[in-house]
């Protein structure tokens, strides 16, 4: 995954440009740790003309480069009582900035979620945490698995590697589910392919 300018500096403007949702090429890709929110990223897409929209979960722990968007739109001086809606500080909580991009061969996509279609409540669990997440309809047709947990299993597998039970699932799963609110070691984001 690259930003549309990998190479533009990191400067005060391109930290605005990106979270004022200009529509200017910049250094950062952004993405929350919030699953809801993820899916409400997604369903705007949807609802504006995206094809092929979906959300990709990525592993952020030890990740370079990462930036706390709601602590530099402080920075930059929004306010929630901003006239512009763009410039409203709320806009940022759970969010991340990535500067340049993550390279494939780090092995941080840990899942990619397709569908257009309608959403299901699935049940997955885990050792110590059952969870009803709403996934989009594609994943749970076109991934393999009897359940969505060993769907999210081979899922893992098939981008990193890591096979079973692993510390990837269980917070993929906790932060999915909304059991987790705390800063977990990975970022959800939905882009939308070519």
């Amino acid at each position: 995954m690259v930003a549309r300018d990998p190479n533009k500096p990191k400067t005060r403007q391109a930290f605005d440009d990106c979270l004022s949702w200009e529509k200017v090429n910049t250094p950062f890709i952004p993405f929350t740790r919030k699953w809801e929110r993820a899916l409400e990223r997604r369903r705007q897409l949807i609802k504006d003309g995206g094809k092929k929209v979906v959300i990709v979960a990525i592993w952020a722990k030890g990740l370079h480069d990462v930036y706390d968007a709601y602590k530099v739109a402080e920075m930059l001086g929004y306010r929630n009582d901003s006239s512009n809606p763009r410039k409203r500080l709320a806009n940022h909580v759970d969010e991340y900035l990535v500067l340049g991009g993550i390279s494939a061969d780090e092995y941080r996509i840990l899942a990619i979620f397709n569908g257009q279609g309608e959403q299901r409540n699935i049940t997955i669990r885990v050792p110590r945490l059952t969870g009803s997440p709403i996934l989009p309809d594609a994943f749970m047709t076109d991934v393999p698995g009897r359940t969505a947990r060993e769907k999210l299993e081979n899922e893992i597998y098939r981008h990193t590697g890591i096979r079973g039970e692993s510390e990837q699932l269980l917070n993929l799963v906790g932060v999915m589910s909304g059991a987790f609110s705390g800063p977990w070691p990975f970022v959800v984001a939905p882009t939308h392919q070519d």
